[in-house]
């Protein structure tokens, strides 16, 4: 689904997800204003592809990962995503 993408940063921030989910490409659509201001994209990772990210993510997607760590999950509102990234500079 995607390569890495590093903000200027060098962290990268992972979207777990998977086809046709409309949770996944909400998240997706709400994320791109704040991380295009950071100069990021999200690697996109569908748990399809992986048993290992199936198992840890499945019931929780999407999941996003900013530097190795679960920072929004499942339906996050506007400003929860906004909040989230609040802080996180390039």
């Amino acid at each position: 689904m995607g390569i890495a993408h590093h903000g200027l940063t060098g962290m990268t921030f992972i979207l777990y997800g998977r086809r046709s989910c409309h949770l996944c490409d909400r998240l997706e659509v709400l994320l791109v204003p704040h991380l295009r201001k950071l100069g990021a994209t999200p690697n996109k990772r569908d748990i399809d592809d992986d048993p290992a990210w199936y198992d840890l993510y499945h019931e929780r997607i999407p999941v996003l990962e900013y530097d190795g760590r679960v920072i929004l999950e499942g339906r996050p509102s506007a400003e929860e995503v906004a909040a989230a990234l609040r802080g996180i500079r390039g």
